[in-house]
């Protein structure tokens, strides 16, 4: 059901796993069919980050940026394990320019830091239960 506008109008629990379950909640101030914000198959509407690698073989799952600002989100999923899909960003993004923090990775195996001069963006990988891995990207400051 659909609020007032630019109020909350779809709360949708996703399962991480047995143990967690992340609530996604979308609020918009025009007509946004579920089926068009969230298909079936292909990608969602939206784009990439400008100069953030996509994993590869990802399907754009969710994406969302705050009017008049760089800031958003980006969700994809892919059919391969965690640790494949981490493996894959770091090698890559560090061919772009991007370092990778080792604090967080050590300390968070299922994300990552990245910077490239004033810029940062975070990742974080999770599996759900249909053994997609999901990854979400988030800018946490713009050049």
């Amino acid at each position: 059901m659909r609020g007032d506008r630019g109020q909350p109008w779809l709360r949708k629990p996703a399962d991480a796993d047995a143990d967690t379950t992340g609530i996604i909640t979308v609020a918009t101030e025009s007509a946004a069919p579920l089926e068009v914000l969230f298909p079936a198959e292909g990608d969602a509407p939206g784009g990439d980050f400008d100069g953030v690698l996509r994993p590869p073989d990802s399907r754009r799952t969710f994406a969302a940026t705050f009017d008049g600002e760089a800031y958003g989100v980006r969700m994809y999923e892919l059919g391969r394990t965690i640790s494949e899909t981490v493996a894959t960003p770091d090698e890559e993004m560090r061919k772009h320019g991007w370092s990778s923090s080792t604090a967080v990775a050590k300390s968070l195996p299922d994300a990552r830091l990245y910077t490239r001069g004033n810029m940062e963006m975070v990742a974080s990988f999770r599996s759900n239960p249909d053994r997609l891995t999901s990854v979400t990207i988030a800018p946490l400051s713009t050049p």
